[in-house]
This record gives C-alpha cells, structure tokens and sequence, in this order.
C-alpha cells in the first residue's frame, strides 16, 4: 500500500494532468466491461401481433370460430432472453379482476401452464395466441373503447418489453367478426 502511495506522491502531476485522468477513465470502463455480467443486460425482442379467426375441423364440418391475438417474438439481440410472462397489456389503466387489480391479462394454459415461460435464444422465435373471448368477459366493459393496448413479455430479470399499440375496440371488433361467422352456421 506504501509504494502505491508514494508512487502517485511522485506522479501527481502527471497523474493529475488530463493524460492522466483520461488513462485512468480507459481502465475503469476496461474493468468494468470485463465484470459486468450478461444477467443485468437487457436483451433485444422484436414483438409482433395480428388478430386472426380460427376454428377446428373435423368429419362433421368445423367448430365455432374463435377470435385469436396472435403474437410472434423474436429474439433480435445477441444474448439469451429468459421469457417469464406474456400479457396482454392495457398501458397503464386498470381494471378489476377476480383475482385483484390488474393493468393487463395473461392467458395461462391448464394443460401446459409455462407455456410462455422459455428461454428464447439469439434469432429464435415464440409464436403464440391468446383467445380474445376468454378474456372479455373478464374486462366486461372497464375499458373505453380508444383504450391502447400493447403485449407486454416481461423476462426473469423484470425487463419489459412491448408490441406497437392496438385499440381495445380492435378486439372487439374481433369477436364481432367471429360471432357473425357463428351465427351463420
């Protein structure tokens, strides 16, 4: 410790100087790049939705048609991205739910309940639905129309990260498109 401090007793004029100081800056950001860990980066996803109608076929014709939100999330960085939730988001207004207050819904599968819970590695893609009338009942009117929604992923490290911007009367309007089709069966 004593022939740290006597060399900057003898250099401190150079080590003060801007040279110096500049030489001591290039060090830290050196260290610090080689310890900091690739945990406490946030990855880079690329989130896009589509509202699609779909229904089962079988021999006796097909079943009632269903309003989807499809989604498609692609890792577009170069680290790993721990997925832990996908929701569909009502960017900041919240609604009551059984289960409490809620700014935004997920769609948990009983037969595969972390469905969405993976680990989506550089380039690799998660594509999934949620089924809109499953959830509507859910929302019953709680939202003005105009209300923005977005799909919000959220990973192990509580980043977030978000789809563009949809209207809740979209959704709507889905489930409009899907009930017309079912009446006409």
């Amino acid at each position: 410790m004593d022939s740290i401090y006597n060399w900057l007793i003898s250099n401190k004029e150079w080590f003060l100087s801007g040279m110096g100081i500049a030489l001591v800056g290039i060090i830290w950001s050196i260290v610090k790049k080689l310890f900091h860990s690739s945990k406490t980066k946030k990855g880079k996803l690329k989130i896009s939705f589509t509202f699609k109608q779909a229904w089962e076929q079988n021999i006796f014709g097909h079943s009632p048609v269903f309003p989807l939100y499809s989604f498609e999330i692609i890792n577009i960085g170069d680290i790993d991205v721990q997925i832990k939730d996908v929701q569909i988001y009502f960017c900041g207004r919240k609604i009551d739910t059984p289960y409490g207050i809620a700014d935004g819904l997920t769609q948990i599968d009983s037969s595969n309940p972390r469905k969405y819970q993976v680990l989506l590695s550089p380039k690799q893609v998660l594509k999934g639905d949620f089924e809109i009338s499953s959830f509507l009942p859910i929302i019953n009117n709680q939202l003005p129309l105009n209300t923005d929604i977005r799909l919000k992923v959220i990973d192990t490290l509580d980043n977030k990260y978000f789809s563009k911007k949809s209207k809740y009367k979209s959704f709507l309007d889905n489930v409009q498109i899907s009930n017309t089709v079912n009446k006409k069966q």
